[in-house]
């Protein structure tokens, strides 16, 4: 296995050249990664200082991000993992199988320096050392930046040569959530169209606000409480039909959403905040 500081001298050339060329896929992988930023900070705690990063970018990779499935190699949680590592489990939260797979396993916690070249030769200790032992940028790092061109293993020991990885490479995403971190709320609210549709109900609910005088307001109001009541059953029902297509549409609106990376979760309050 290469040693730490064998490969160093390679990741500061590769992270000295490195950009992103996938930049709409890393900014939805960041911004996912950020909304989950406490979980991830959690884990760092219980792993003696791993960065949070690190952490967010191998769920990313291994499962991508689904809290469901293990950080060894995204099988569930429920059951004991036959691929690589086999036998692993089952656990009763991410959290417990993030703490086997870094600190058990790979015994991350034992690290105090963690340099960006650091993470990178953990990062592909993590997936395995074949692309090193061949002279080559790993895809698991590298892919959706200017160090990755082509080449993957496409399964355990089967190398070709002419295959695009299409998943995003760690460090793509990790320049990426280190761009955003001064990105305020409100910035990201403004992407999600769960917020953008209220605002537009809220612009909609203003103008039908009277132009005339106060009589002719109160008497427009008279008018439509009493069709109102006359009509209360018909509206009911309407309201309840609306009211359900919306709240459907927002629950669609909003899981996909979170999957594009516009996701915001719920409890941000501050507009001017930066993301945390």
């Amino acid at each position: 296995m290469p040693t730490y500081a064998k490969m160093a001298p390679t990741y500061t050339a590769y992270l000295s050249r490195a950009k992103i060329t996938r930049e709409q896929a890393a900014d939805q992988a960041a911004v996912r990664i950020i909304a989950n930023k406490d979980r991830y900070v959690k884990v760092s705690e219980m792993c003696g200082g791993v960065p949070w990063e690190f952490i967010g970018v191998t769920h990313l990779r291994e499962s991508n991000l689904n809290f469901q499935k293990n950080l060894h190699n995204g099988e569930s949680l429920s059951v004991k993992t036959r691929l690589k590592p086999r036998g692993r489990g089952p656990f009763s939260t991410w959290e417990e199988s993030a703490y086997d797979a870094l600190c058990v396993l790979k015994g991350l916690d034992k690290i105090k320096d963690w340099s960006d070249e650091r993470m990178a030769y953990e990062l592909e200790r993590y997936n395995g050392f074949g692309y090193a032992n061949k002279g080559l940028p790993s895809p698991y790092l590298w892919a959706g930046t200017t160090i990755y061109k082509k080449g993957k293993y496409v399964s355990d020991g089967v190398y070709d040569s002419s295959h695009v990885d299409n998943q995003l490479g760690c460090f793509a995403v990790v320049l990426r959530i280190r761009q955003l971190q001064n990105v305020t709320t409100k910035e990201l609210r403004g992407t999600s169209r769960k917020f953008n549709f209220f605002k537009r109900a809220q612009a909609w609910f203003l103008s039908l606000a009277p132009v005339g005088g106060v009589a002719e307001y109160m008497g427009w109001i008279e008018t439509a409480a009493n069709w109102s009541w006359n009509h209360r059953y018909i509206l009911l029902a309407g309201g309840v039909a609306v009211g359900y297509g919306v709240f459907k549409w927002l629950e669609i609106a909003t899981k996909t959403d979170y999957q594009e990376g516009r996701y915001l979760p719920s409890g941000e309050k501050l507009d001017n905040e930066p993301v945390q």
